[in-house]
């Protein structure tokens, strides 16, 4: 006759059974995790992008014709600012870039990185191939 040595124990079944399910946990929670990483970053990128907006806008007196901005990575962003051909060829335009690039050296770190590309405006810029070089967000101008 045999007898019962403990009450609790595991089959091999269970043991799999209960890595899967932590792998399974394990996986819905980094992605929860690099979401929420993506996210506050994106509004990061929208906010300097923002400024960015207004003060060429205000401060330089410059039209800005469309702001597009691609996300290469969770960290990485790219902003392509397109303005009115006349000031982008002007000597003053310097500053934008200086501008831009403190900007730069203010907010990018190991974990956010956001680099600016300007070009001038014309007619014929074709937006679609601007979009499938994946500038797919477009700033709605506030």
């Amino acid at each position: 006759m045999w007898e019962k040595v403990k009450e609790d124990y595991f089959t091999h079944d269970d043991l799999i059974d209960a890595y899967l399910q932590g792998k399974s946990d394990q996986k819905d929670e980094s992605k929860k995790i690099l979401m929420q990483h993506l996210s506050g970053n994106v509004d990061r990128a929208t906010s300097i992008i923002e400024s960015v907006y207004h003060k060429i806008k205000n401060d330089f007196k410059i039209t800005v014709s469309s702001v597009s901005l691609k996300i290469d990575s969770i960290s990485y962003f790219e902003a392509l600012i397109t303005v009115d051909r006349s000031n982008f060829l002007a000597d003053e335009f310097m500053k934008v870039y200086e501008f831009a690039t403190s900007i730069k050296k203010q907010n990018n770190n190991d974990t956010f990185f956001i680099s600016f590309t300007f070009m001038p405006y014309s007619s014929e810029l074709n937006m679609d191939c601007i979009h499938s070089d994946g500038f797919i967000l477009e700033y709605a101008k506030k």
